[in-house]
């Protein structure tokens, strides 16, 4: 028995709830904004796989009786995934935290930044202020 619960699975989890709630019958407006919802959870648990979250939306889209039926799926599946993202991107706002600097950030830039933000002065390879200080 695995001793962990990883972001994978957690992700497969998702994607298998979006995948049966999508391919439900019949088909609801809800079903299909908690597809988006359940897939966008999916690509949020584990970013590697959105292509589980992509096939979600895919059956539920391509499961419609007519073209109609599909245009509303989609614009429908589409609300369901923007939805808990701009909740969260409005949370970060309202915490005064940018939820997309902290994503195009990487750990080695943002502690190379801190590392130079003290005054300004930097110690040379000797140990001694630079003559810039």
């Amino acid at each position: 028995m695995a001793r962990h619960l990883t972001g994978y699975d957690l992700a497969l989890m998702f994607g298998l709830l979006a995948v049966a709630i999508g391919s439900r019958r019949p088909s609801t407006a809800m079903s299909s904004v908690v597809t988006g919802v359940w897939a966008v959870a999916t690509f949020l648990a584990y970013a590697g796989a959105w292509s589980v979250a992509a096939a979600a939306c895919a059956i539920h889209v391509c499961d419609a009786t007519s073209v109609r039926d599909g245009i509303h799926r989609i614009a429908l599946t589409m609300i369901g995934v923007v939805m808990p993202v701009g909740v969260m991107v409005a949370g970060y706002r309202w915490a005064g935290i940018s939820w997309l600097d902290g994503c195009a950030r990487s750990p080695e830039r943002s502690s190379r930044e801190t590392s130079q933000k003290d005054d300004g002065c930097r110690l040379s390879t000797s140990g001694m202020p630079s003559t810039r200080c």
